[in-house]
């Protein structure tokens, strides 16, 4: 029997946005998600050789089209490109899960060799990647390795210098665009509060081989010809890569407690979404729509998210399309006491005195 609770309405809308998993109170649900948790080796290696390769050679594609033909069309190839490199992302932070591959060391270097050509490195995103597992929905352990979202009361305390600020960085049109690139290209360049002496090695030595990477890709076609092909493939790229992380947990009703209160397997199965995107989509993100069972347990591989969803009753519930995500752009502060989201639009005036 599926035991699923069907949440409701987004902003005064009337459609049901998001579903959340709840298994029975007396469902283990590590017994649930264990038998999926085994990595495969072979699909494994498959999944990096083909995403790899069609990526390499869609950017390959599309120098090869610059000032040949219209330029307009070496830009429609940036949007496989762009896809292709969500992918490999998905696979980098698979490694860092070290689910990717059954060993932890082939997790390592896998995931240290791709860091470099998606802009972020392995070990420090690793760490503040767990630490925004461990702390999801958490109110009292926000802002490492998520979006900034502040609460109703914190907001008011602003000064208007800051409000403004936070209001440009929930704007959707530059937190798709602008902020995104900014953060892979440039954020990702430095470390964290959290980072150890490793972690800030592992840094220093990505910006190297980035620039290294990258720059003898400029080098060897040309300043212009690498704007023109890797520009636009990065903001495809990191836009839709941000947007899909933040429809992960930036929706209507979705799960805020204090420390106190928070629990692990609510945060997982009420705070992160089901992205029930088309088959095309699907394989551009990585099956990371399945997002309710990847935060309940990471050890299982984006290969086989699918899989386990279809296998476990529990996690059979109704999706969030495309169309209804559209409503978490609105998504952007924390009622200090009802815990549920609200939009700039709807907070409480203050009353005239």
């Amino acid at each position: 029997m599926v035991a699923a609770e069907l949440v409701g309405p987004a902003f005064g809308g009337s459609s049901e946005v998001v579903a959340q998993a709840v298994p029975k109170a007396d469902v283990d649900w590590r017994q649930l998600v264990r038998p999926y948790t085994e990595s495969q080796t072979g699909f494994a290696v498959f999944q990096l050789v083909t995403t790899l390769g069609m990526w390499l050679g869609c950017l390959t594609l599309m120098f090869a089209t610059l000032g040949d033909i219209h330029y307009g069309w070496t830009l429609l190839l940036a949007f496989p490109a762009g896809g292709l490199a969500v992918r490999l992302f998905v696979l980098f932070h698979d490694c860092c899960h070290l689910s990717f591959l059954p060993s932890t060391r082939a997790n390592e270097i896998v995931g240290t060799i791709l860091g470099p050509f998606v802009f972020t490195s392995y070990h420090h995103w690793r760490l503040e990647h767990n630490y925004h597992h461990a702390t999801s929905g958490n109110l009292d352990k926000r802002g490492v390795g998520d979006v900034p979202t502040f609460t109703l009361a914190e907001y008011e305390a602003f000064s208007p210098i800051k409000k403004l600020g936070y209001r440009l960085l929930r704007n959707p049109f530059l937190l798709f665009s602008v902020s995104a690139v900014f953060t892979f290209v440039v954020l990702q360049r430095f470390w964290g509060p959290f980072a150890t002496r490793r972690e800030k090695i592992a840094v220093v030595v990505t910006d190297i081989v980035v620039v290294a990477l990258w720059g003898a890709l400029m080098w060897a076609v040309g300043p212009m010809a690498f704007l023109k092909v890797v520009g636009p493939m990065t903001l495809v790229s990191a836009s839709s890569g941000v947007w899909l992380f933040y429809v992960q947990h930036q929706f209507p009703d979705t799960y805020w407690r204090h420390a106190d209160t928070w629990s692990y397997k609510d945060a997982a199965l009420k705070g992160s979404s089901f992205y029930n995107l088309p088959a095309v989509l699907q394989y551009f993100a990585g099956n990371i729509g399945f997002h309710h069972i990847h935060h309940l347990s990471p050890k299982v591989p984006n290969y086989r998210l699918k899989e386990c969803h279809r296998g476990v009753p529990e996690f059979q519930v109704k999706g969030m399309t495309i169309l209804e995500s559209l409503a978490c752009v609105r998504v952007n502060l924390i009622d200090d006491k009802t815990l549920r989201p609200l939009s700039f639009s709807e907070r409480p005036r203050p009353t005239a005195v």
